[in-house]
């Protein structure tokens, strides 16, 4: 769980906050299906392929959700849930900040990983077996 004004700072260049933005209640969960919004969730607007999410925001603020990440180009449209008590969200490129907000909200888990890529049309397969004894050898997991 986080506070809403810990998810802005972390996911800062990405996400900014303006409407309610002095209410720091916790997040529970971090959703951009608003079938599974619920009080304490934090909606996530992401304009899809086949479906925007836009058309769903208030679906689920009436699923309890009070804060919202949309669309920075789509906020006139909704800027009447501020009066509501839900706290606005904007982005340029809502999935991006989907994944910035994601990454903070469970404690950036990627920043104490290491990931090795390996891509190529011959050998990945060996490539890989030959990495893990080096990376076993070496104490990584």
């Amino acid at each position: 769980m986080k506070k809403i004004n810990e998810i802005v700072k972390g996911a800062s260049g990405c996400v900014e906050c303006v409407a309610n933005c002095a209410i720091d209640y916790p997040i529970t969960s971090v959703e951009y299906d608003s079938r599974k919004a619920a009080p304490g969730s934090l909606f996530v607007a992401v304009e899809g392929f086949e479906s925007d999410g836009h058309r769903f925001i208030n679906g689920a603020v009436e699923r309890g959700c009070r804060a919202v990440l949309l669309s920075s180009s789509r906020l006139d449209e909704f800027s009447g849930l501020a009066s509501q008590g839900v706290t606005l969200l904007v982005s340029q490129n809502t999935r991006r900040a989907l994944s910035a907000v994601s990454s903070v909200f469970c404690g950036n888990p990627s920043a104490s990983l290491h990931v090795t890529g390996v891509t190529g049309t011959n050998g990945k397969t060996s490539i890989t077996y030959i990495l893990e004894t080096i990376y076993k050898s070496l104490g990584i997991s």
